[in-house]
This record gives C-alpha cells, structure tokens and sequence, in this order.
C-alpha cells in the first residue's frame, strides 16, 4: 500500500496511531500482536 498509495498508507498508519494513543491515555498497554486480530490491548 505505501508504494501503491502513499498518501491513503500515511492516513491509516495515523488512525492506528491515534486509535493507539486512545487506549495507551486510558492506562491500557499493547499486549502484543495477533495476525488475524492486529494489535492486542490489554489492562496495565
């Protein structure tokens, strides 16, 4: 996607980011990653 559409690949990697962001400020912690599910958040 990064060769083929920079600019879409730049607006998903930020909404990652910002949906990230969202549970790390509640006190959440990224537990790891899952193929299938993406990014697994879990309690701190």
């Amino acid at each position: 996607l990064r060769r083929r559409e920079p600019d879409a690949a730049a607006i998903e990697r930020r909404r990652v980011r910002d949906a990230l962001l969202t549970h790390v400020n509640a006190g959440r912690r990224i537990g790891g990653f899952d193929e299938r599910r993406g990014y697994l958040i879990v309690d701190a």
